[in-house]
């Protein structure tokens, strides 16, 4: 994981996390529900929140940092989602 400051210029970042959770894997605090969007640092943090796509807005401004890049460089943004998971053991895995 690349430390604040210090992700790659051609890297947009996504951090996830479902917060404090019940038995049921639901949000035991609803109300703080928050997604964020960093353009300084091309970054995305979704907190307090059970899934991580289209419902709370990752993809869209995960696209939304491509197309805003896309236009001052002068390219055609496409849509496509990279992340990776690290396992207990400290694996981690790319899945796109």
């Amino acid at each position: 994981m690349f430390r604040r400051g210090e992700v790659p210029d051609d890297l947009f970042c996504v951090l996830h996390s479902a917060g404090k959770l019940d038995e049921r894997m639901n949000s035991m605090e609803p109300d703080k529900k928050r997604v964020y969007i960093d353009y300084v640092e091309n970054a995305v943090y979704s907190v307090n929140t059970q899934y991580g796509g289209n419902s709370i807005g990752f993809k869209k401004l995960a696209l939304r940092l491509t197309i805003r890049r896309a236009h001052r460089e002068g390219w055609l943004a496409e849509h496509m989602m990279i992340r990776g998971v690290r396992g207990p053991s400290g694996r981690k895995t790319w899945l796109k």
